[in-house]
């Protein structure tokens, strides 16, 4: 008990929370799994001869985005490397497959900045608004429609984990309390 109250419902209020959020992005960009491939798509994954074999991993570390153009000076491989996942794990370059993980590295975004948002503002309905605003801002169509947009994905998923557990390590130093970092 934390006070009068239990942290049962609590914990129940946050699951709806997170839920209502995720079915929020769901419903929004739904429709993101029909979509083909289109512009920058085609040389970044369709022609990217990087992504077809793990035989061009180690080129995928020291060569420019997309290959053989160094005059564009890009230097994606976390990018890369994910689409060369893709690539193998949904049998080509399908559309279907690249946009389904633009999907779900969008709905980790939703979960991380939901979780961020609890630590932050420590209040969970300041926190639900916070992320609902958040999945629905439009700032993320392109992240989210466009298969080469998933660079934003990835360095906002990437950000909001490690502000996460930037705040978990903060609070073990403060609280000496055993963070979830310490677990790997």
């Amino acid at each position: 008990m934390i006070g009068s109250f239990s942290a049962k419902p609590l914990t129940h209020i946050l699951n709806w929370q997170l839920g209502v959020a995720l079915v929020l992005a769901l419903i929004i960009y739904h429709s993101v799994i029909k979509n083909e491939f289109l512009y920058d798509d085609i040389p970044y994954i369709q022609e990217n001869y990087q992504i077809t074999s793990v035989k061009y991993l180690p080129s995928i570390f020291f060569s420019s985005y997309p290959p053989d153009s160094p005059h564009q000076g890009l230097y994606r491989p976390i990018l890369t490397l994910s689409y060369l996942i893709d690539y193998h794990l949904w049998g080509g370059a399908k559309p279907f497959g690249f946009h389904l993980t633009n999907l779900i590295l969008y709905l980790g975004c939703v979960i991380f900045f939901w979780l961020v948002m609890l630590q932050v503002v420590n209040n969970p309905l300041v926190a639900f608004i916070a992320t609902l605003l958040f999945t629905a801002h439009p700032i993320h169509t392109e992240g989210v429609n466009w298969a080469v947009g998933r660079c934003a994905l990835l360095s906002t998923l990437f950000v909001l984990i490690s502000f996460y557990f930037y705040i978990f390590w903060r609070k073990s130093i403060i609280n000496d309390v055993k963070a979830p970092h310490t677990l790997f």
